[in-house]
């Protein structure tokens, strides 16, 4: 990766919120929260409710693998727990056990919040108030499409479209209360492009990007599977159509699965999911050092 300041990774990402077609040297943002916790030997669950445990882990395993991006958050079932969903914290990443019925949702701003939404914005204001020159902070929310599936089951006979302007609202407030907590890119990652012709999947983009854009963050959509151009914004994708107007790399969640190139055109390089909780530091600065 391009040896440049924090002060220089932040004008390139001003330069993608404004014109993704601008090269670049690429970001390197990989989704490490579990793995993080290992820095002070804490389980996943209990670092992810506290505010300074994610601070301190996250900006430890940073500093450690000398990142210029940090994730915040990853998708995780957290915005379905904001929204009322029970979650198993048994294994990580949880699985949710039960939803609520969407239908009785009718306020976003009140009925959007749990510990761990509260702690995660937390660590992101900790980490902009101690280091405001330090690596980038990266939001990786829940995209619409999969949220979308995870609430259905509270309410399977509600139509598609309330649903999914429900969700969209619902995931721009998040994406808002990090931009204000100070967060540098807003990311969703959807787990298949089954949505992509979808209207109302594209409405809820539209929906979280104008928030986004509002606050001068950049918006990225990661697709695990292939996919088309979108207008709404970047696009990641795993093993992107031969057509798609993509403007990074997606990689395997799995590090020992990282590539060691990418395409020139690059700006951005994430990861499908968080890392296994469980996966060798030593292993990791190794593969990391060799990007």
């Amino acid at each position: 990766m391009a040896d440049l300041t924090a002060e220089d990774w932040r004008k390139n990402m001003k330069d993608l919120a404004r014109n993704p077609a601008k090269l670049h040297p690429p970001v390197f943002a990989p989704l490490l929260m579990a793995c993080a916790a290992q820095i002070d030997a804490a389980t996943v669950t209990e670092m992810v409710n506290d505010g300074t445990q994610i601070r301190k882990n996250l900006s430890g395993l940073g500093r450690m693998l000398c990142l210029n991006a940090i994730t915040c958050s990853v998708p995780s079932g957290l915005e379905a727990e904001a929204l009322g969903a029970t979650l198993d914290y048994s294994q990580w990443p949880p699985t949710i056990i039960s939803a609520p019925d969407p239908a009785g949702i009718n306020d976003i701003s009140s009925q959007t919040h749990s510990r761990r939404l509260e702690a995660s914005l937390d660590a992101t204001r900790q980490l902009v108030s101690g280091a405001p020159d330090g690596p980038l902070l990266l939001a990786a929310l829940t995209g619409p499409a999969t949220l979308v599936e995870q609430m259905r089951a509270g309410n399977p006979d509600m139509p598609e479209d309330a649903l999914y302007e429900l969700v969209g609202q619902a995931l721009a407030f998040i994406a808002r209360s990090y931009a204000e907590a100070g967060i540098n890119v807003v990311q969703v990652h959807e787990t298949a492009n089954t949505a992509i012709n979808n209207p109302h999947w594209k409405g809820a983009l539209r929906t979280i990007a104008n928030i986004a854009r509002f606050h001068r963050v950049p918006f990225i959509v990661a697709l695990a599977d292939n996919s088309r151009a979108l207008t709404a914004a970047p696009l990641l994708a795993a093993t992107p159509a031969p057509e798609a107007d993509t403007y990074g790399q997606l990689f395997d969640a799995d590090p020992a699965q990282w590539p060691s190139n990418w395409s020139p055109e690059t700006r951005w390089i994430s990861t499908a999911g968080d890392a296994p909780a469980n996966f060798d530091l030593a292993r990791l600065m190794q593969i990391v050092q060799a990007l």
